[in-house]
């Protein structure tokens, strides 16, 4: 039997996964595998769940949790390593790697393309044109260059 990988219990389905082995949420497997981007996540999940999903559910555990920031932060990080294998500003289309990253992260955030959170990822991503290095390789939601580019910016607001 196939499984509607959207169908209405999609996010109960996804989260019995993760409790089956031995998370307590979706926030907690993908802290288990900084570095995995969510197709990475979705298949360690196995059959019938889509990286979206896992995406999704992540940004509704932070809302609930009031860790926007955090998730924003994890966001990112995730689509970096997907997007940028060799490193930032390096690979024969870097530039085109880099701007996919930064519209699939800007549009997991971004609820009103016109808001306040538009002018955040965007002054994010600003920053961290400026301070990423050459070949800089992301290591999670906490790495120092990451961090430096998202400083006195707060996604929960």
């Amino acid at each position: 039997m196939s499984v509607d990988i959207w169908s209405d219990d999609w996010h109960i389905r996804l989260s019995k996964r993760v409790k089956a082995m031995g998370y307590r949420d979706v926030t907690a497997f993908a802290a288990s595998l900084p570095n995995s981007p969510y197709r990475e996540l979705a298949v360690k999940l196995g059959d019938g769940i889509a990286p979206m999903q896992v995406e999704k559910l992540l940004r509704a555990e932070a809302v609930v949790a009031h860790d926007l920031n955090g998730f924003s932060r994890d966001c990112l990080a995730r689509y970096l390593w997907q997007d940028l294998p060799d490193g930032w500003g390096l690979g024969t289309q870097a530039e085109f790697s880099a701007a996919r990253a930064f519209a699939s992260w800007s549009a997991a955030l971004d609820d009103n393309p016109t808001g306040e959170r538009r002018l955040q990822t965007e002054r994010v991503w600003r920053r961290l044109q400026r301070v990423a290095p050459i070949g800089w390789r992301v290591q999670g939601a906490h790495d120092p260059v990451l961090m430096k580019a998202f400083s006195e910016i707060d996604f929960e607001s």
